[in-house]
């Protein structure tokens, strides 16, 4: 009976012991940029956007539309985007339509900017773009 019992604590504290191990974190291997798109002391952004559906030509096209946005944004742009999505289902077919527009308003100011750098995450196929004013 004592030999069970010093069995039974035996494998009790060692699996308490195995639950209570650190847990390693994961660190971004992400560059500086991602994070700080203003580093070195220029004026940039970061747009970024997961897989899409359509294929990388989208993916990218909407990462820089993003990133474009942010910097009108920085510079004092008013920037209104309208989006409106309708379905009409009947039986098994359903008919999507979307629509989405932007309006930027700038005065007396050009946004221009140039494609730094990108960088895909590896784990999650997302794509970055860094954009800086010219």
């Amino acid at each position: 009976m004592k030999v069970i019992f010093l069995l039974l604590s035996f494998f009790l504290f060692t699996g308490c012991q195995e639950s209570l191990a650190p847990v390693k974190k994961e660190i971004s291997q992400a560059p500086a940029w991602v994070f700080n798109p203003n580093l070195n002391g220029v004026k940039g952004a970061v747009g970024s956007c997961a897989p899409h559906f359509k294929g990388p030509s989208y993916q990218r096209s909407l990462a820089v539309s993003r990133a474009l946005d942010e910097l009108a944004m920085q510079m004092g742009v008013q920037v209104n985007v309208v989006a409106s999505r309708e379905e009409i289902s009947s039986g098994d077919n359903v008919n999507a339509k979307s629509d989405i527009q932007t309006q930027q308003t700038v005065k007396n100011s050009n946004v221009t900017a140039h494609i730094e750098a990108t960088y895909i995450d590896p784990k999650t196929d997302e794509l970055f773009v860094w954009m800086i004013l010219n």
